[in-house]
């Protein structure tokens, strides 16, 4: 579950903010809320140089909670129930046409620190950068281009500095 809340700041200047909300499933799926998986909060600050180039400076917070494999699926062990998630990130976006369809080209990079629940101890993956690289094509599927499909394609690669034990 998603809420995005965008705001128009000047004519060049926007910002972004999400909110999400994830769960794990088990066997047991009628319970929504006792396999809570995912909480996420971003903000984002775009700027529109110009009807091509968009630049955005970003921060986001990650809680992701740890369950055990098998039943009764119950939390890890503290400290490792959850792992809370600092990641700043950044933007740059190219967007063009070729004739009727609009292309966007994206290249992220983030940088993601891992802390246990307690925020005083770094998780077994203390760091980890990744850069991305998103395409994607909104093409018109009507003459008064009220509705598109928008496939899209990302391709991710990322570095990890791992200390000796690495969380299962």
């Amino acid at each position: 579950t998603a809420l995005g809340i965008d705001q128009r700041i000047s004519k060049k200047l926007l910002s972004g903010t999400d909110i999400v909300y994830g769960r794990h499933s088990d066997p047991n799926n009628t319970e929504l809320q006792t396999r809570q998986g995912l909480n996420v909060l971003t903000q984002d600050f775009i700027y529109k140089a110009n009807k091509h180039w968009h630049f955005s400076a970003s921060f986001g917070y990650w809680r992701r909670d740890f369950y055990l494999t098998d039943a009764p699926y119950d939390f890890r062990n503290y400290p490792q129930q959850f792992r809370n998630e600092i990641r700043p990130y950044q933007k740059i976006y190219y967007h063009h046409n070729i004739k009727s369809i609009a292309l966007t080209h994206v290249l992220r990079t983030d940088y993601r620190f891992y802390y246990d629940q307690t925020f005083q101890n770094r998780w077994p993956t203390p760091f980890e950068f990744r850069v991305r690289y998103l395409q994607s094509w909104k093409i018109p599927l009507t003459k008064n281009k009220k509705n598109f499909i928008i496939p899209i394609d990302e391709v991710l690669t990322a570095i990890d500095k791992y200390s000796a034990t690495v969380a299962a």
